[in-house]
């Protein structure tokens, strides 16, 4: 915000005798000259650290409604990005910067949020494609515990029962008996 401005040729201009026509137009002509400069010269508030905007602000309801009639100097200062502003447009003006501000940093914290729950959404993907690897591989071995034990417990099995017959038959060709039949 620049608060320089050439009052000096603004009072001059209301100073002069308002028959005297041809000097008063020479007078607002150098006037509205200045403060095309001044706003030129405000120009150079704005850079890629600031808005995009700078505010020119001028002391003086009277001389603010002065230079809003001007259509020329209205133009030049949206061309070089200036906001002209009085006493009283100079809070609204600041609250809504303000809340321009806080919309985009909010836009900003949205975006690293956004960036942040992508990449939580790629580790949980990846996550549950290792989670999956590991119950399939959970299950192969699961079903090789089944298989060992149908296979080889039936085998087990069967042989004990043929060592349980000989045995048995080894028993009653030596003529013993088991103890449990007696």
């Amino acid at each position: 915000m620049d608060v320089k401005f050439p009052y000096g040729k603004y009072e001059a201009y209301f100073s002069v005798d308002p028959l005297e026509e041809t000097e008063r137009a020479q007078l607002r002509t150098r006037f509205g000259k200045d403060v095309k400069a001044q706003i030129v010269e405000t120009r150079k508030y704005i850079s890629v650290d600031t808005l995009d905007c700078a505010l020119m602000f001028i002391p003086n309801e009277t001389l603010f409604h002065f230079l809003s009639e001007d259509g020329e100097i209205r133009e030049h200062a949206l061309k070089n990005k200036i906001i002209i502003c009085s006493p009283l447009s100079l809070l609204i003006v600041l609250a809504m910067i303000r809340q321009t501000s806080e919309t985009f940093a909010l836009e900003r914290s949205l975006g690293s949020i956004r960036a942040g729950l992508i990449k939580i959404s790629a580790d949980i993907g990846i996550y549950a494609s290792d989670m999956d690897k590991l119950k399939q591989e959970l299950m192969q071995m699961q079903n090789r515990v089944v298989d060992l034990q149908n296979k080889r417990a039936t085998k087990l099995q069967e042989d004990a029962r043929i060592l349980v017959k000989l045995i048995d038959q080894q028993r009653i060709a030596v003529g013993e008996t088991n103890d449990l039949e007696a």
